[in-house]
């Protein structure tokens, strides 16, 4: 019965599209740390040259990661909170000491 719940599904969807968003947001930093240390000493010979194409990528990869944080976090936020309803409704308690409930 406790995986017959529809907080069930609405618990593991948020998580989905919260990790989803995380793991965007985690490559989009990596990428813009890498853009970043391959552009730095260059930023005033690019700005010169007239393409600040590079510069601007830097920007848009920062702003993807904010983004998908900003979206995210709450999703992740409201997983936590249907989760323990879920678990309310299943096993009586919004939270147990299980070890693997406290590992996952």
């Amino acid at each position: 019965p406790a995986l017959q719940s529809n907080w069930l599904v609405v618990h593991v969807i948020n998580y989905f599209v919260s990790y989803s968003a995380l793991s965007i947001s985690f490559s989009a930093g990596i990428i813009y740390l890498i853009y970043r240390a391959i552009y730095r000493g260059r930023a005033q010979e690019i700005v010169m040259s007239g393409s600040d194409s590079q510069l601007r990528k830097d920007v848009t990869f920062d702003k993807l990661a904010y983004i998908s944080v900003t979206i995210g976090f709450p999703f992740l936020t409201v997983g936590l909170i249907t989760g323990s309803i879920w678990a309310k409704g299943a096993w009586g308690t919004y939270w147990g000491w299980d070890p693997k409930e406290i590992w996952s």
